[in-house]
């Protein structure tokens, strides 16, 4: 449990769109089930799965990204020297990277350098 201005909140693990089930089954069961029309798709925790989702709950359409092809990024696994980086959060405590993630509901993440 996470804690912002005496209100509770689940933290990320406990908010994972796939260990809450949202959406599974066909169809969902109802207390599962997430819907524009219902505006639950607005709604924290609802709100983890539905960004992931949102072509599935509303019209969108395909940007054109031009002529070229799409530029390659190469990938180097710093996954472990990422993960240990360490800060001070706006509370000052410190905090290591990997852990603060769960804190702000990441489900992603890219670095880019140079």
């Amino acid at each position: 449990m996470l804690e912002f201005n005496g209100q509770h909140f689940l933290d990320g693990r406990a908010s994972n769109p796939n260990a809450l089930g949202w959406m599974r089954g066909a169809p969902p069961p109802a207390d599962k089930r997430i819907s524009f029309e219902s505006d639950d798709f607005l709604n924290f925790p609802q709100l983890r799965w539905s960004l992931s989702h949102m072509r599935e709950l509303v019209p969108s359409v395909n940007v054109w990204r031009g002529r070229g092809g799409p530029a390659l990024l190469e990938r180097s696994d710093k996954t472990a020297e990422i993960d240990a980086l360490t800060f001070a959060d706006a509370n000052g405590r410190m905090r290591r990277f990997d852990e603060a993630l769960y804190d702000t509901y990441t489900d992603g993440i890219v670095v880019l350098h140079r």
